[in-house]
């Protein structure tokens, strides 16, 4: 239950990014069509409801598991917003937080009943709202029982205070009795207008919504300036063919109709029920939208569904980090010219080695490292063990495979390991404060990367690359003294490493350390971006 419940609030947040765009959106295009912005409430909705998306190099959302669980501690969580300077030192605080726990005996049993808890209060707030919904619907269903029809689905009663639509399959309009037949026919053709858009099933569903994320504050806001949206573009269906009398005189029967509500109303869409000062003044100031107004609408819709409704683009650790390559080393006898290209070795991969020799990758077997390359088209290449032409290899990480060309030139393929990013580091931490302490010891690090940046200038070879590492690390000695570990040295702080990245291999080119004594936080902030200088000094 307490995962159900970070993934309804990750996706709570995410839905807020838009929910905020959508409220700037009302603040700054004030003369956009009260119907766009219902469709960027629409949008909102979408993200809340859709337990999927797809990726976007457009998407604006920094995060999609914001509230993410650790792995092997029961319920804890982690912060991932996308904001370092937000998520490293809350982060940290946590762990700071759970080593404290440790030596006041909280287990993880603890934290479970906490978590528990909290989703158990969750799912309390969610059947109490959806209760009170209902409770109200045939409430209000029984109140009108007693109604008599007037005209098609129009029904008056005595215990109306004000016009509004009740039902979802069949909905009706419901009337007080005594109104004037003109404030009667501004009442009816606003409620039709409601059934027309479909605003009786909206409503709800927005409710239901709401019911869900109730914990959400921006979701309650959201709901409320939802209805008033909602309103407000059934105003502006009535009035687009009036003239300025019966504007004046909807405004009148708007007036007349209001009701003063101080809660939410549930299920249904009453003419005077929300926000009657802003929408009288709209009536009155009403003018047809001009052309221009409605491309910046359907421009804003376009974006927001694009920008909003798609994940950020997942961070694919395949190109540097996929931990096998291709290596075909070319070898023109007669020219004595030599070259070697290093390629991708994921299933599906089509490479061209050189002109007329093509290959796809058939088949991999990470566990055995072997992996089969299949040839097509006329320029296959000749084995160089029988001259034939072959169209399929197989290699491994201990045996290449040698081939010719109908032209001569010699190909071997080899299937070789390549190091990760992650691992890199590593090697380059403990290599180098190998050496500063005795021997006998065993040597740990961990650290974290707070920025990578990568310099695609760099020639020399097809897989080549200037690689810089800004990060905090800590490193410890330790020695078994008769049974009982002792740390006998260690360093912790900020380094930045600059690797060169060749043919999948990372090679220690500089391991920078930040200057002792009042240089320190200076030369941090010399060596490091801006924002990840201050992280790291903090």
């Amino acid at each position: 239950m307490a995962n159900l419940f970070i993934d309804f609030l990750n996706i709570s947040i995410t839905a807020s990014y838009i929910i905020v765009a959508v409220i700037l959106i009302r603040l700054i295009f004030k003369k956009i069509p009260q119907k766009y912005i219902c469709a960027l409430w629409g949008i909102a909705g979408l993200r809340l409801v859709l337990p999927f998306s797809f990726e976007s190099a457009f998407s604006l959302i920094p995060s999609t598991e914001t509230i993410a669980p650790v792995l092997g501690n029961s319920y804890g969580v982690r912060l991932n917003s996308g904001f370092n300077a937000i998520d490293i030192p809350f982060n940290n605080y946590l762990v700071e937080n759970e080593m404290a726990a440790t030596t006041l005996a909280i287990t993880p049993s603890d934290k479970n009943i906490v978590f528990s808890i909290i989703s158990f209060i969750w799912l309390a707030g969610v059947t109490a709202i959806l209760i009170y919904g209902i409770i109200s619907y045939f409430r209000l269903k029984k109140t009108v029982s007693t109604a008599v029809l007037f005209q098609d689905r129009v029904f008056q009663s005595e215990n109306v205070a004000s016009p509004f639509i009740l039902g979802f399959i069949k909905p009706k309009i419901y009337i007080p009795f005594g109104l004037d037949e003109c404030t009667r026919d501004y009442v009816v053709s606003h409620e039709t207008a409601h059934i027309k858009r479909r605003d009786n099933w909206i409503k709800p569903v927005g409710f239901l919504i709401l019911a869900v994320y109730w914990f959400n504050p921006l979701v309650w806001l959201a709901y409320i300036l939802l209805c008033r949206d909602i309103e407000g573009a059934c105003d502006e269906k009535v009035i687009a063919q009036m003239d300025d009398n019966e504007r004046k005189g909807y405004a009148n029967a708007l007036l007349d109709c209001a009701v003063n509500r101080h809660v939410i109303a549930v299920c249904p869409l009453a003419f005077g029920e929300v926000g009657i000062k802003e929408r009288i003044k709209g009536i009155i100031n009403y003018k047809k939208p001009a052309f221009w107004v409605i491309i910046i609408a359907v421009i804003a819709c376009v974006v927001a569904a694009v920008c909003f409704l798609t994940n950020p683009m997942s961070e694919s650790s395949d190109e540097y980090d996929y931990p096998y390559r291709i290596v075909a080393e070319i070898n023109y006898d007669d020219s004595g010219k030599k070259f070697t290209r290093v390629l991708s070795a994921k299933k599906g991969d089509k490479h061209t080695v050189i002109d007329g020799v093509v290959f796809t990758v058939s088949d991999v077997n990470l566990q055995t490292g072997e992996i089969n390359l299949g040839f097509d088209g006329e320029k296959r290449p000749i084995s160089a063990f029988s001259g034939k032409q072959i169209g399929l290899i197989g290699l491994n990480l201990t045996q290449p495979h040698i081939v010719k060309t109908a032209d001569g030139a010699e190909i071997t393929f080899s299937f070789v390991m390549t190091q990760t990013l992650e691992d890199a580091v590593s090697k380059a931490i403990l290599d180098y404060n190998e050496d500063i302490y005795m021997e006998g010891t065993a040597s740990f690090e961990s650290h974290e990367i707070l920025k990578v940046e990568r310099d695609k200038g760099f020639v020399g070879s097809d897989d080549a690359e200037n690689v810089t590492v800004y990060l905090i690390m800590s490193y410890g000695k330790y020695v078994d003294n008769n049974g009982v570990v002792e740390c006998v040295g260690g360093a912790s702080g900020p380094i930045a490493l600059h690797f060169s990245y060749i043919n999948g291999i990372y090679t220690l080119t500089e391991y920078w350390q930040p200057e002792d004594g009042n240089r320190y936080t200076d030369s941090i902030r010399d060596k490091f971006p801006f924002v990840v200088a201050e992280l790291a000094i903090n």
